[in-house]
């Protein structure tokens, strides 16, 4: 049988895992981007070029993913952008640590990563925002 509109609007498909970061003295909680987010998350990767087409932006990726999927125990997110410069200070290791969870449950795989540091149509690459 078919799920009818407010059995899916009613669905919690924001799951989040705890990661113990030792270097942070803890742990944290990472979770599922929404829909929005992801687009957010997708397009603040890119570099717009003059001749319409588009190139990964990797300056900043770590700490972008982190801010869209750290959150407290209730699935609020923690950080903001305006948080993104104290983020690309933190230890790599810790925040790699953190990256994979965020990567295994966004499904966002080694070849979304290749994806987009292909030029791409701005087409394409307008095609989430």
């Amino acid at each position: 049988m078919a799920l009818t509109k407010e059995e899916i609007l009613k669905a919690d498909d924001l799951p989040k895992k705890a990661v113990n970061v030792p270097a942070w003295g803890g742990e944290v909680f990472v979770r599922t981007m929404t829909a929005i987010e992801k687009d957010q998350f997708e397009e603040s990767n890119r570099n717009h070029e003059d001749d319409g087409s588009t190139t990964f932006n990797a300056v900043g990726y770590r700490a972008r993913l982190i801010q869209k999927t750290v959150c407290d125990e209730n699935g609020n997110l923690l950080f903001t952008e305006d948080d993104l410069p104290a983020l690309q200070k933190k230890s790599g290791k810790a925040i790699d640590l953190v990256i994979k969870v965020s990567q295994e449950l966004n499904a966002i795989t080694d070849e979304d990563l290749k994806a987009l540091e292909k030029n791409l149509p701005a087409a394409l690459a307008n095609a989430s925002t």
